[in-house]
């Protein structure tokens, strides 16, 4: 597995692409996070406050270039956590008996589970 190298901040290409403003911290980059989700017929049946936190995680990483522990914060209590330092995959609670488990690579997030206990 390669390692992840830290993020660089391309602070003339941002501000051309409109991603910084004069409240802008120069110190906080763009998120080049990418998410990549399950197809829907590989995710099992969510309560709609399951598929509700799920939305909230996505579009916080792919909308608003949050990282991923950002976008779990948004959820309210995710309860993250990794389960596999090694290879990177953390689990993230969506309702009280719902998760998603993710794998955090090179600039994508790869959804491996979502629903279930894991």
């Amino acid at each position: 597995m390669r390692r992840v190298k830290p993020l660089k901040l391309d602070v003339e290409r941002a501000n051309r692409q409109g991603q910084l403003n004069a409240s802008s911290s120069i110190t906080s980059p763009v998120s080049p996070l990418k998410v990549k989700r399950l197809r829907n017929r590989d995710m099992k049946d969510l309560s709609p406050a399951a598929e509700h936190n799920y939305n909230i995680f996505v579009d916080a990483i792919e909308k608003e270039g949050l990282s991923f522990t950002e976008a779990a914060k948004k959820m309210g209590d995710p309860n993250l956590k990794i389960t596999n330092k090694k290879l990177g995959i953390w689990q993230v609670r969506l309702d009280g008996g719902q998760r998603m488990t993710f794998r955090v690579g090179e600039g994508e997030v790869e959804i491996s589970q979502v629903g279930g206990h894991t």
